[in-house]
């Protein structure tokens, strides 16, 4: 809807529409460069086509639309402007909308297919437990993309995580909306700090330390899920991005053999901590290794929570630290299903 509307000019109505896209929804750099097409912020349009290459780097009008940049920041004219770009993406869009109308068509007719299996079931008297394994279109989860870093130290991500999760992103008005509710329904106790802003943070704004590797500000995905956040408020089931770090000296690279060796180093190191369960490698299908370690431990509130130390391949010598945290209360009912999926799913996207 915001590319229609943004195709007929109405760009502060498509303005929206995108910006809500961009934060909810599988993305690709069509809408990222949408996105910049209608924003009226030079740094929003800078950080779009950042955002579009960071996703293909490869991608022609986004490597135009960049280079407008680079030649207006030298004060030069460019060779081609956003309303050229805009055209070629409307060539394109309208192709991929001929060919969304022959996918509606198939839904449809899967639909229609999917109607005769449910009544199959009632039949049946199948468990209502198989219904996603039957009908692949009810999923639970959703796809989370994004980048932090300047453009030219640029790191990207992507991870697939409960629909109830959100990035907790200060310029993205789908987390605005949900931070404003949950500080309805669980304001802090008065004197304390407001948790619901200490955990956001401004994706254009987070740095790394140059020696640490660590981020000043933790890029957080969190639960949002009221009854589960009921069920643990002091500590809230979330993803967060540590830090970017070199390997080593002693691990010549990332694969999957130092990998391997690491591992087995820290679990020889932590296994003189009551907390630690144990650490691994795990070999994706993707072809890439990364390595996981799973913490018991118990917070100052006296509430035990899972922890999981992840780190995945980033360039040939760099390793990303992330962490899974869990109130160990809802671990094994309601969360260890999507630990694995969040596992399984993480993943580098090279920037620029």
């Amino acid at each position: 809807m915001g590319i229609e509307m943004a195709q007929q000019g109405r760009k502060m109505e498509a303005l929206a529409y995108l910006r809500r896209a961009v934060t909810t929804e599988a993305l690709n750099a069509e809408v990222w460069l949408w996105l910049a097409h209608v924003s009226p912020d030079i740094n929003e349009y800078q950080n779009c086509v950042h955002q579009a290459l960071a996703h293909n780097p490869q991608h022609p009008t986004a490597q135009r639309m960049w280079q407008d940049i680079e030649y207006q920041s030298g004060g030069m004219s460019p060779p081609m402007f956003a309303a050229e770009a805009a055209q070629t993406m409307s060539q394109s869009h309208n192709r991929q909308t001929r060919l969304r109308r022959l996918l509606i068509l198939l839904n449809v007719i899967m639909i229609t297919f999917s109607c005769g299996v449910l009544g199959r079931i009632a039949l049946e008297r199948l468990d209502v437990n198989d219904l996603n394994s039957l009908i692949p279109f009810l999923e639970s989860s959703k796809r989370i993309q994004f980048a932090v870093g300047d453009e030219t130290n640029a790191v990207g991500f992507q991870v697939d995580v409960p629909k109830s999760w959100f990035l907790a992103d200060r310029g993205s008005p789908s987390w605005r909306a949900e931070r404003d509710r949950l500080q309805r329904e669980f304001p802090p106790d008065v004197g304390e700090d407001n948790f619901w802003r200490d955990v956001e943070t401004d994706l254009g704004e987070v740095t790394r330390h140059s020696l640490t590797g660590e981020f000043e500000d933790n890029v957080t995905i969190l639960e949002t899920d009221s009854e589960l956040i009921q069920s643990s408020p002091d500590t809230i089931a979330n993803l967060s991005l540590i830090a970017v770090n070199a390997i080593s000296d002693e691990y010549p690279d990332n694969s999957c053999e130092n990998l391997r060796q690491l591992a087995a180093d820290e679990r020889r190191t932590s296994q003189q901590s009551e907390s630690f369960i144990d650490s691994e490698v795990r070999e994706r299908d993707s072809g890439d290794c990364i390595t996981v370690s799973e913490f018991l431990t118990t917070t100052d509130d006296n509430v035990e929570i899972r922890l999981f130390r992840i780190n995945i391949p980033v360039a040939e010598k760099q390793l990303a630290l992330w962490n899974i945290v869990i109130p160990d209360a809802l671990y094994a009912d309601s969360y260890r299903s999507d630990v694995e999926q969040i596992i399984d799913s993480l993943r580098y996207n090279p920037g620029k």
